[in-house]
């Protein structure tokens, strides 16, 4: 992972305090301007290097981000299982919402579980105010040199703060069009898919979510799936609670997640 000196991280901090003003004097926040801008001050610092390799070692350092509910991320947990597998060796930390983290804190294939504010779903048109949430909830990633981050994403907040966090090599959905279902009027998508290296369609391989959370690693990493499941992790009482309401049942049980926008999310059926 490589140490980190303070003078690194005052590098890029002082940088992001000075793009700031940016933002209030010319009313604007433009992405790939911002990039121009930061990027030789990641370079600076070592956040990154000129050659970088499609699929780093084993054992490094790795950041997953979630930023919707509960319902979201338990589409999530085969994705995640999949990446403790192909990085045996790796550091890995989970940042979720509040809402997901009780749920995210049994999860066995993560080294620590960060849950981040609300303010990732925010709609606010505040430049500013938007600019400073990315660096408060990035800029204490600085000290961990993270090597991947893998965006698990549904706002344009999560993008930026994975650009800015450091990461070198940055997984992210790739957004085709400027259609906004009204949780962005502060961008228009595509301006932010200059902040991954590695840009994912996220319905390429499957119609389902769980499809667009594997995508990732069937487009990106050119391995194969070990196991496309999904998982809930649970506590005892928890498990003992879903033996009782089981009990006596045979066959195919369905769940429905009445929750979900779509019929990507709708229908979930288990093996008992």
């Amino acid at each position: 992972m490589g140490d980190v000196k303070q003078s690194d991280i005052d590098v890029v901090v002082d940088a992001l305090k000075s793009y700031r003003q940016r933002i209030i004097d010319e009313k604007k926040f433009a992405p790939q301007d911002f990039v121009n801008f930061m990027e030789q001050k990641f370079v600076d610092a070592g956040y990154r290097h000129a050659a970088q390799l499609p699929r780093p070692r084993s054992d490094e350092n790795i950041l997953i981000i979630h930023d919707t509910g509960v319902g979201d991320f338990i589409l999530t947990s085969g994705a995640i299982r999949e990446i403790r597998r192909l990085y045996p060796a790796a550091k890995i930390r989970l940042l979720v919402t509040a809402e997901a983290g009780e749920m995210a804190r049994y999860c066995p294939y993560v080294d620590e579980i960060l849950t981040h504010d609300s303010g990732i779903n925010c709609s606010s048109s505040d430049f500013v105010g938007i600019y400073d949430w990315a660096v408060r909830h990035a800029t204490p990633f600085l000290r961990e040199r993270l090597d991947i981050c893998y965006s698990f994403t549904h706002f344009y907040l999560t993008q930026i703060f994975m650009y800015m966090c450091g990461a070198k090599v940055r997984h992210a959905y790739f957004f085709e069009n400027n259609d906004d279902p009204g949780n962005s009027p502060f961008l228009m998508l595509p301006m932010v898919n200059c902040f991954a290296t590695n840009l994912v369609p996220p319905f390429l391989y499957g119609t389902h979510h769980v499809d667009a959370y594997f995508s990732f690693l069937d487009a990106q990493m050119s391995v194969p799936i070990a196991n496309r499941s999904i998982e809930i992790w649970c506590t005892r009482d928890e498990i003992e609670f879903g033996d009782k309401v089981l009990a006596g049942r045979v066959g195919t049980v369905y769940a429905l997640n009445m929750g979900g926008t779509g019929p990507c999310k709708h229908c979930h059926r288990f093996k008992k």
